[in-house]
């Protein structure tokens, strides 16, 4: 008959303390592994949440994103602010902190403001010290010509008369064209402001211009009929296109991923339910 065998393991004191000891050790470390991948705490957020208000920073000599009217600073930025806010919590309100625009980076990096929204240009240099947010508006040069025009994009200005405000954006964008065009370039006609360039392209003096999209908005609010006879019944300027992208954002301090991600979502929704094309209706026509 074949023999069983069993063993017995038996553990002293000792080895159960030391088995113990090795298993919390593996727990701390786990935890201290788990909260070091952790987000750090977002230290602009927090002061938000704890007072309520969301400072943010902005140039007020640029209407009609900030200006003072009648003492009071109003403006499309300043709307989008309060919109933002209301985004983060409802019970967060804006304070506005008026500073001079080569000062929003530093009042920004030294704590003074949480955001800055200030018809503030996207720039790449300064991405590893800010976090940007997505578009909130494009600030591009428009290509405008009269209605019914034969031009229906850039493609088509070679051997044209196109007006630009001397300097500007639209200058540049006109210039590139010729340097990419040389067989076939526009005739470039500079003027000292936009509003012009479009008052000589109502008169029928120029085939298009590509000039500032507030200018063209608050001209063509200004100007609901033909300025010119010489147009027809009927005629208006008509935006064909943005020329090129200059995207307006709202930043944010580098360790404020909490709050830029906050401040994106706000901006997505803005987009989405109509409010910034409310706004633009309401600040740009």
């Amino acid at each position: 008959m074949a023999r069983s065998s069993s063993f017995t393991i038996h553990h002293s004191p000792f080895t159960i303390i030391i088995d113990l000891l090795a298993i919390a050790a593996i727990v701390t470390l786990g935890t201290f592994i788990y909260y070091g991948r952790q987000e750090p705490a977002d230290a602009a957020l927090l002061r938000v949440q704890a007072s309520h208000t969301l400072r943010v920073g902005m140039d007020p000599t640029y209407p009609p994103f900030e200006s003072y009217v009648n003492g009071k600073l109003v403006g499309y930025d300043v709307d989008l602010a309060g919109f933002i806010a209301g985004v983060i919590g409802p019970d967060v309100q804006v304070q506005i902190v008026p500073i001079a625009s080569d000062a929003l980076y530093s009042k920004l990096a030294s704590d003074n403001v949480e955001m800055i929204i200030s018809a503030l240009p996207f720039i790449y240099e300064r991405s590893a010290d800010v976090i940007y947010t997505r578009a909130y508006f494009d600030a591009a040069p428009v290509l405008v010509a009269p209605t019914g025009s034969s031009i229906k994009g850039v493609a088509d200005l070679g051997g044209k008369r196109v007006g630009v405000e001397l300097g500007s954006q639209g200058d540049e964008q006109a210039r590139r064209y010729n340097r990419d065009h040389p067989t076939a370039p526009l005739t470039l006609v500079t003027f000292d402001l936009p509003t012009d360039a479009l008052d000589a392209l109502a008169a029928g003096k120029l085939d298009a211009v590509i000039v500032d999209p507030i200018a063209t908005a608050a001209w063509q609010a200004q100007h609901p009929h033909p300025a010119s006879p010489e147009m027809g019944e009927g005629n208006k300027l008509t935006t064909i296109a943005s020329v090129g992208s200059v995207p307006y954002v709202v930043a944010v301090g580098k360790d404020s991923k909490q709050l830029a991600r906050l401040a994106d979502a706000a901006i997505a929704q803005a987009q989405s339910s109509g409010e910034l094309e409310r706004l633009s209706t309401k600040w740009f026509r």
